[in-house]
């Protein structure tokens, strides 16, 4: 009736893995862009230097993790279809 094949549970994980780790990314740039965000507004309590630079700081490793997500996860993918084992495996 409602049966999974071997590799459809390591996908799911795959699956759940990046959608946790795109809401981390889109987190840590809403967060930067928000300190930045109140700065220019003049709302922040920050010192403008240090708003910028922790604003961008969060920006980029947000973009950077979510790059890092979305390769990971093509990854993954990739390697599931060629090898029609489990892609949410650890390594």
């Amino acid at each position: 009736m409602n049966e999974r094949k071997p590799n459809d549970t390591g996908r799911q994980k795959s699956v759940n893995m990046a959608a946790l780790r795109a809401a981390v990314a889109a987190y840590l740039i809403y967060l930067g862009w928000s300190l930045i965000w109140d700065r220019l507004n003049g709302k922040g309590s920050l010192t403008p230097v240090l708003a910028w630079l922790a604003g961008l700081a969060f920006l980029l490793g947000g973009a950077a993790y979510g790059w890092y997500t979305w390769r990971r996860w093509r990854r993954e993918r990739s390697a599931a279809a060629d090898s029609g084992g489990s892609a949410g495996e650890e390594p």
